[in-house]
């Protein structure tokens, strides 16, 4: 007579149990690249250009090469952009214009330096928005009405331009 041997059997459910694991471990270990996002509003689409002269008290151009250096108002810039760029605009503002800041890029320009730019102009306004808490009001931006706020964000409108240069 001869003996059948049954086959061990496994167990499926312990499978599913151990796969499972493993993908919650991988899924808790693995970290993901964040996206750093700046916030920007687009202006309403307007079909016809607004027509007539811009006072060129009201400029601030900003000049990024192919090398991504930077010029602001045809001097170049290494280290302390936000303080030259706040400089810059306080000036116009003191002036009593509403600022406009033209960036003018080469086409090979890295987006890179291009963001930082964006960043280093709300960086900028963040400092003029404190110097001018200061100025006017004689106290911290933090600590003044809602309504003396909304003045400051009057005087801080600033407007920007972006523009390639053609070679």
């Amino acid at each position: 007579m001869k003996r059948h041997r049954k086959l061990p059997t496994s167990n499926s459910g312990a499978i599913a149990d151990v796969s499972f694991l493993l993908l919650i471990f991988f899924m808790v270990v693995t970290t993901f690249n964040k996206d750093y996002k700046l916030s920007m509003s687009l202006p309403p689409y307007a079909p016809v250009q607004a027509a007539g002269q811009v006072n060129g008290e009201r400029l601030l151009n900003i000049l990024i090469n192919a090398q991504n250096q930077i010029m602001v108002n045809e001097q170049n810039v290494d280290t302390k952009m936000v303080s030259t760029i706040s400089k810059n605009i306080n000036t116009i503002i003191t002036k009593g214009l509403k600022p406009i800041v033209i960036i003018k890029m080469h086409p090979s320009t890295d987006y890179q330096a291009y963001i930082e730019v964006l960043a280093k102009i709300n960086a900028a306004k963040n400092e003029l928005r404190l110097e001018l808490s200061e100025q006017i009001y004689k106290e911290d931006y933090a600590a003044i009405p809602l309504e003396n706020k909304r003045q400051i964000e009057k005087l801080l409108k600033i407007q920007i331009s972006e523009q390639e240069i053609k070679i």
